[in-house]
């Protein structure tokens, strides 16, 4: 997992060959004015959801992990807590909801993390090693406006 500000994306190109795409989308887009929906990037190599939502209380969210996409994940304004921890069985409590390919997306309850503080101008990439738990509230619950960029990281058919 990545954890920067979002004038030092670029840095990070050399991961996957799509993260350039959506630099360039961005460049082209004021993510901010966006109304929330799916919007289309580079068929299925990377799209980007807008999404707004009040932060939550930890025990309302749950870790996830993707098998297909990494994510870029940018606040657009607020603030909120991200868990991060490796996929390993060493953490991994539980898998609390099995893979749905449709939405590509695995839950678990995992037993030790770490949190971060995500605000404004902030974003995280990660990959689908990275457990992460998105959308908890910081000290107090706030409106989140968020983009989150998939990239495609493995091959589908």
């Amino acid at each position: 997992m990545v954890v920067d500000h979002l004038e030092h994306l670029a840095l990070y190109q050399s991961l996957n060959p799509h993260i350039h795409t959506c630099i360039e989308f961005m460049m082209q887009h004021d993510l901010s004015q966006m109304e929330v929906g799916k919007y289309p990037v580079d068929g299925k190599n990377a799209f980007v959801m807008i999404s707004e939502y009040d932060s939550k209380e930890e025990k309302d969210c749950a870790f996830e992990a993707h098998l297909n996409y990494a994510d870029i994940q940018i606040i657009l304004s607020g603030v909120e807590s991200f868990g991060y921890q490796y996929k390993s069985d060493k953490f991994i409590k539980e898998i609390t909801q099995s893979y749905n390919p449709d939405k590509d997306v695995e839950k678990y309850n995992v037993s030790d993390y770490t949190k971060i503080r995500l605000s404004e101008g902030m974003f995280a990439l990660v990959f689908p090693e990275d457990l992460h738990m998105p959308n908890m509230k910081f000290e107090q619950s706030v409106k989140v406006k968020k983009a989150v960029f998939k990239i495609l990281v493995k091959t589908i058919d």
